[in-house]
């Protein structure tokens, strides 16, 4: 099955794919907090405040997709959306403090 975007195609197994690895990344660290708060010497209710950090975006983000997505090729923005997350997932891997 391949889904097309303006001239570009995309393959359904890498849209997928890209959907589970952003599911991934956005459920990953709840299940950890308590492993966060200890290892960083904060309060429980302190790294929760990252579960917070990476939802709030998602409350508003849809408030701006509809004229992202009339002015640009969906496929281009996945494409460095999917670039960003892999760099942030890297710097958060090497984050020294909370």
């Amino acid at each position: 099955m391949v889904f097309v975007v303006g001239p570009n195609k995309m393959r359904f197994s890498h849209l997928l794919s890209c959907s589970l690895f952003i599911f991934f990344v956005l459920y990953a660290p709840q299940p950890l907090l308590s492993l966060f708060a200890e290892q960083f010497s904060v309060s429980p209710a302190t790294a929760g405040s990252l579960m917070t950090a990476t939802m709030l975006p998602l409350a508003i983000a849809p408030l701006v997709y509809g004229l992202l997505l009339a002015k640009r090729n969906p496929l281009t923005i996945l494409r460095y959306a999917m670039l960003v997350l892999a760099v942030t997932c890297v710097a958060f891997a090497y984050t020294p403090s909370f």
